[in-house]
């Protein structure tokens, strides 16, 4: 399975599957780790293939991979994905969710 299909497997079973936070990897343990393994891999799928949808249910998980990759650049490529979302609020939630990982990572 390639990176991007691994990460869109992770989102896409937080997003669909209300039960998905009683498995025994839970939900954000899935999303943590396809995000990390391959940092450089990980900004390409924020570049080439994030959804909006996607883009915002990360927010829920971006301090943990500021946290666990202390990457600057993986959160830009975020960020500048998130400035591309259509749906205001959504962009702004994300934006905010974003920002307060660099902040996290930045002291």
């Amino acid at each position: 399975m390639d990176v991007f299909t691994r990460i869109h497997a992770a989102i896409h079973e937080r997003v669909t599957n209300p039960n998905a936070n009683y498995y025994a990897v839970p939900w954000w343990e899935k999303e943590i780790e396809a995000l990390t393994i391959d940092v450089a891999a990980s900004i390409r799928f924020f570049r080439q293939e994030c959804t909006d949808e996607e883009i915002w249910w990360l927010g829920e998980i971006v301090e943990d991979l500021a946290e666990k990759t202390q990457s600057s650049e993986l959160l830009q490529s975020m960020r500048d994905r998130a400035e591309l979302v259509q749906d205001k609020q959504k962009r702004k939630d994300a934006m905010k969710d974003i920002d307060d990982a660099f902040d996290f990572i930045t002291g």
